[in-house]
């Protein structure tokens, strides 16, 4: 939503959990569009090769949009046993414990600030709500709805606050940036607890000016009907429709393979 007036969605790179990468046919995409995938080794973020596959983007001056989740997973009600121990470390440090958001990881972004600072101009920081993610019967908070939920549009309205952060204002040292990636998910806390207010007068909303963000269908229509069609004639005869599934299935088996060697 950030990227794409700007025409930027092809320049979009993930960091991703390492097991996404054997994710059918997507895996070996993900990997060919420079995308990073990362992973612990006995409870330790191993970062070497991270910080060499991000080099490379500006080693080769590739245009880069990076999506990062400090999190590191998902925020989730129900996943008390997730909630309780990153609460246990925030109070080890010494922070203010955190409710609707999780205790960020700070190692993800320093490695890309580090590999990319000169490359990239600034940091958007992004915070996400989803409409009717609240028990009417209880007022308490519900996890945010999956892909088949969303596109049945359970929760038909995405409220996204944004911030762009110049990248000289961001810290480089590992402490620095620890407490301001803190200070940011101290922010996302304060705009969370305003949108699941009970509330009436402020619940379901960010504080402030809400301005709505129309997409129009010439930004995304063309490319829908182009591979609908594509799909369409495939699977309009048999030599297509073999085609298909064969090509999901060893493309999937060598997809796999090849990420289990390469990476």
């Amino acid at each position: 939503m950030i990227a794409l007036p700007q025409g930027s969605i092809g320049r979009i790179r993930y960091i991703l959990k390492d097991g996404l990468k054997y994710f059918p046919l997507y895996g070996f995409y993900f990997s060919q569009h420079s995308c990073i995938f990362v992973k612990t080794k006995d409870g330790k973020f191993n970062e070497m090769k991270a910080r060499t596959d991000v080099a490379k983007l500006k080693k080769n001056n590739i245009p880069v949009w990076m999506v990062l989740f400090p999190e590191g997973t998902r925020m989730s009600p129900a996943r008390n046993d997730v909630l309780e121990k990153r609460r246990s470390y925030t109070a080890m440090q010494g922070l203010e414990p955190l409710s609707h958001v999780l205790m960020p990881k700070v190692r993800g972004l320093q490695l890309t600030l580090d590999e990319l600072r000169g490359h990239v101009s600034a940091v958007y920081d992004l915070t996400i709500a989803y409409s009717n993610t609240v028990d009417p019967q209880t007022g308490s908070r519900l996890p945010a709805p999956d892909i088949t939920e969303f596109v049945s549009k359970s929760s038909p309205e995405i409220h996204l606050q944004f911030e762009r952060i110049p990248i000289k204002e961001v810290p480089s040292d590992e402490n620095g940036l620890k407490m301001w990636l803190y200070s940011r998910f101290q922010e996302k806390e304060r705009l969370l607890a305003h949108f699941y207010s009970s509330n009436a007068s402020m619940g379901g909303r960010f504080p402030g000016e809400s301005q709505d963000l129309n997409i129009p269908a010439s930004s995304t229509l063309p490319s829908f009907l182009f591979f609908t069609s594509c799909l369409a004639v495939l699977l309009s005869n048999k030599t297509g429709r073999d085609l298909y599934w064969k090509t999901w299935l060893f493309g999937s088996i060598a997809g796999c393979l090849w990420m289990a060697v390469r990476h």
